[in-house]
């Protein structure tokens, strides 16, 4: 592995072995190529929001799987942990707020996250349900969100239904005072044909 020209991006060789069957030619020539990576972990919540890098959220959480192991002389407490999730809860709604997200993206960060910490809590029951209790509220079920839907369409079918019977009203009125100008119409014609 080399670095790069970025600190959080390694270069890593990747060696492919070509191989070609059923050919004179026989090619078992081995090709080395750079490939650049990116070490997720190495990026801070700061630098996550700074550059908006909201995919690597999920992944914050794995950088704490060292210290859960309770033998350790400075193990995980749960309260560094709250305070993590705290902070990538207010750098996701920070995104949501400034539009760099939309809802739909905020609720499956939040789900992904979610899903993390049940992989690398699993034996931490305590934090884990901490987590939960602090990220659950934010999550929406499907049948929540088909509700809201239900409901909008509803309200938007009812503010439909209004705009109709108003224009249907607008109608009447307008078909009243064609009524009323052909009525005047025919009251004008007969009065000058009376004055002739």
């Amino acid at each position: 592995m080399q670095s790069g020209n970025d600190s959080f991006s390694v270069l890593i060789d990747c060696a492919i072995l070509k191989e070609t069957k059923g050919s004179n030619n026989q090619d078992n020539s081995e090709h080395i190529y750079k490939i650049p990576t990116v070490k997720i972990q190495t990026y801070s919540l700061k630098e996550i929001k700074e550059k908006h890098l909201t995919l690597f959220i999920p992944y914050t959480i794995l950088r704490l799987r060292p210290r859960l192991k309770a033998d350790l002389k400075h193990p995980l407490t749960q309260k560094e942990l709250t305070e993590l999730v705290e902070k990538i809860i207010f750098v996701l709604k920070e995104e949501l707020s400034d539009g760099y997200l939309t809802e739909r993206e905020y609720r499956n960060y939040v789900r992904l996250f979610h899903f993390a910490v049940d992989r690398v809590l699993v034996r931490h029951q305590q934090m884990r349900e901490e987590i939960h209790r602090m990220t659950e509220p934010l999550i929406k079920l499907p049948s929540v969100i088909e509700d809201e839907l239900r409901a909008e369409i509803a309200n938007q079918k009812l503010l439909l239904d209004d705009k109709n019977l108003e224009l249907r009203s607008k109608d009447v009125e307008i078909k009243n005072k064609d009524a009323e100008i052909q009525r005047l119409k025919t009251l004008v014609e007969q009065l000058s044909y009376d004055n002739t």
